[in-house]
């Protein structure tokens, strides 16, 4: 139960949601992680959400395939690159890929039970006649986009100055230095990059860009990058629009190394920016972008700007009026973050942190002892 002294968790390579585990409770991350000690997960009648999730990550690698060529993991050049609302392609057509992809993945919408028409109304926005009338017919691009694939669609098409370069693409173990020395290697997959044009960078440095990189540098890069994560969301709520953008910004530690790792591995490109794509019934592109680029790509087609960082960081030993770049504080907190979750589970520390959320729906909360807390009575008693 991580009350020994023999937990010492050296790991060569980490994931980032394997780090997230770790830093929301270490005690779980040792638990789960390392012992493989969790309850068995319980099949629900209903679609898993990772399978949507899937379907929505695969419908929208469809179109880069078929518009771009752009395969899983690939890089394509950037140079004379469009976007998908700059391609020429009508929206139905492009709806016509993801109703192709969708027919092939998902034969399970054509059934007549409940849940095959809710997911298949929430997917395509389709009745069972429509979806059936549609496989039967030869010309696929009569459609109007709709559901919650087809407002993945809409939104896309706004998105006219963010031109995507690369999805899935594999980080392989990469490492990542920290001011401090401290080294970690990496695992994992970025969703999505996009590259901003911009003719004035043509003549930028082939370094890595500095951790610390401000307007005022003298390092100046060659490409603009903004990095998305895509997550499927539920409901159309108004209320919780940009809620699932904010917490991978404070309370996650994926977008922060992944936008690092990119700079690594492509020492000309800086990330100016980094969000989450919310595809529920409504698509929201979210994009935390620094602050010297604000006034450059607002309401300029890249998606719904935050500047949320701008007055909750900057770089230690800084005072209250820093001349450093907000984002890339950020960025570099997120680093220490990270290497600090590592450095604890190497060492031993697995304490808990019971907090009601995490531990009411913890996958190891019968055996860990602490987790009852919460709700007033101890195991340990």
């Amino acid at each position: 139960s991580g009350q020994s002294s023999r937990t010492n968790y050296s790991r060569r390579t980490w994931s980032a949601s394997r780090l997230q585990t770790w830093q929301k409770c270490p005690r779980k991350g040792w638990l789960e992680r390392r012992l493989n000690a969790g309850s068995m997960e319980q099949q629900e009648e209903d679609l898993d959400a990772r399978i949507r999730g899937n379907i929505v990550h695969e419908s929208l690698g469809i179109l880069f395939e078929k518009v771009f060529s752009l395969n899983e993991g690939e890089v394509r050049e950037s140079e004379g690159s469009t976007s998908l609302a700059n391609s020429g392609y009508s929206v139905k057509d492009l709806f016509g890929y993801i109703l192709d992809y969708v027919a092939e993945c998902a034969p399970w919408l054509e059934r007549d039970d409940a849940t095959a028409a809710q997911r298949r109304y929430d997917l395509i926005g389709l009745s069972k006649k429509v979806w059936l009338n549609w496989l039967a017919s030869t010309d696929s691009g009569t459609l109007s986009p709709s559901g919650r694939l087809g407002n993945m669609l809409q939104a896309e098409m706004n998105l006219y100055n963010s031109i995507p370069i690369s999805y899935e693409w594999p980080l392989n173990g990469m490492e990542v230095n920290h001011p401090d020395g401290r080294k970690l290697c990496l695992t994992g997959f970025i969703d999505r990059v996009d590259v901003l044009h911009n003719p004035a960078l043509d003549d930028g440095d082939d370094s890595i860009t500095p951790l610390d990189w401000n307007i005022s540098s003298q390092w100046r890069p060659k490409r603009l990058i903004l990095i998305r994560d895509i997550k499927s969301v539920d409901g159309p709520s108004k209320e919780m629009a940009g809620f699932r953008h904010r917490k991978a910004l404070f309370d996650e530690l994926q977008l922060g190394l992944y936008a690092r790792c990119w700079e690594i591995a492509n020492p000309v490109d800086l990330v100016i920016g980094v969000g989450i794509s919310e595809v529920g019934m409504k698509t929201n592109h979210s994009i935390e972008i620094s602050p010297s680029f604000v006034e450059l790509f607002e309401g300029n087609g890249i998606g719904e700007l935050t500047t949320y960082t701008h007055n909750t960081h900057r770089f230690p030993g800084e005072n209250m009026h820093p001349e450093s770049d907000p984002f890339r504080a950020w960025m570099a907190e997120r680093l220490t973050t990270a290497f600090d979750v590592a450095e604890d589970a190497e060492s031993g520390m697995v304490h808990f942190t019971p907090e009601e959320g995490n531990c009411m729906y913890c996958r190891v909360k019968e055996i860990c002892g602490f987790g009852s807390i919460i709700g007033g009575e101890s195991t340990w008693s």
